[in-house]
């Protein structure tokens, strides 16, 4: 699968816990877009295995 995650917008995460401050290893990316168009389960699956530091990354974020 070749997606550039770099191009990743409109990310949704879930498991964002605050407590689980600073590590977020329970976040993962719920919903994201690439290239204008909503990625797939399987998209989203590559995503958060592959790249689980996306969602741990921009956790503390979506506190916010």
């Amino acid at each position: 699968m070749k997606i550039d995650t770099s191009k990743l917008t409109d990310l949704i995460l879930g498991g964002v816990d605050s407590s689980d401050y600073p590590k977020f290893c329970d976040a993962y990316v719920e919903s994201a877009c690439y290239k204008g168009k909503r990625l797939t389960f399987d998209e989203l699956d590559w995503v958060n295995s592959e790249h689980p530091e996306i969602a741990q990354e921009n956790a503390f974020e979506s506190l916010l």
